[in-house]
């Protein structure tokens, strides 16, 4: 755990980082606003929990009524045994720390990508977030202390398991027949309306129903569920880019792979070297 802190942001505060060097681990405590990680934007509500992918471009954008109160903790899942430990982040190219060799990402259960959830799926996720938040809170901790909160949040995303949102019991029904539609056949054409429909109430109620209970929108929700679909097909087939692209919803395999590339931080092509088995 590179640095961790609890973090009230002020109405008027904006704040944005082109290159983060860090799995950012966030759990939001009060408030609302939103966030923005690789282009992408959504919610944040008390107990939304966020995991950044390595290498994200972020800006945070508090509501300006009511500004969210968040707990964040940087993890660097892997650590050079042999490198000296320093407890700094990377938010820029030009960082001295930036690509060194003696840190980097690791496979997660989680993914590599972008990651959202909340506390009521993963409470322990969330009291690790706020134990690393209310040490650093206290001032720099040793260097040992710091190492073993990383390892307990890494612990952690290792062993998490997801309820598919579709199986949730707690989240509404029309919510849930909705996410069943969409996870039945993400790849056909879906509208707002069409989601409406499904679930018998108006594009406005499924908005909100989204929005307050995922902290995203509903075709934010449906690009995300063709991006991990299209992860799939990238490690266990061979079709090329351009059919998982057709596959997955989109008709344009340039304008999947930019969408791609803002979820992930990296091409679909390169999304395969990385993560296909040998």
């Amino acid at each position: 755990m590179a640095f961790a802190s609890t973090v009230q942001f002020a109405p008027d505060e904006q704040s944005s980082y082109p290159h983060v060097e860090s799995r950012m681990l966030l759990a939001g405590v009060s408030g609302a606003g939103s966030v923005t990680v690789n282009g992408e934007t959504f919610d944040v509500r008390p107990g939304t929990i966020v995991v950044m992918p390595w290498g994200h471009a972020v800006s945070y954008q508090p509501d300006a009524r009511e500004p969210y109160l968040v707990y964040g903790a940087h993890l660097i899942p892997w650590h050079s045994a042999a490198a000296p430990v320093d407890l700094a982040v990377p938010h820029h190219r030009d960082h001295p720390l930036t690509g060194a060799a003696s840190r980097s990402d690791r496979d997660l259960a989680i993914g590599s990508g972008l990651w959202i959830s909340d506390e009521r799926a993963h409470p322990t996720l969330r009291s690790v977030i706020r134990l690393a938040a209310e040490i650093w809170d206290r001032g720099t901790p040793s260097r040992d202390t710091a190492m073993a909160l990383g390892v307990l949040a890494v612990n952690e995303l290792q062993t998490v398991s997801p309820r598919p949102p579709h199986d949730d019991r707690n989240l509404p029904v029309t919510l849930r027949r909705v996410l069943a539609w969409i996870n039945a056949e993400p790849g056909r054409t879906i509208t707002l309306d069409q989601l409406a429909e499904v679930g018998g109430t108006s594009p406005a109620t499924i908005t909100r129903l989204f929005r307050r209970h995922l902290a995203t929108s509903p075709l934010a929700w449906v690009l995300h569920t063709r991006i991990d679909g299209a992860k799939v097909l990238l490690t266990t087939t061979a079709l090329p880019v351009n059919q998982v692209a057709r596959r997955c919803g989109f008709s344009d395999p340039y304008y999947f792979s930019r969408r791609f590339s803002r979820v992930t931080g990296v091409s679909p092509s390169t999304w395969r070297r990385q993560w296909s088995a040998p």
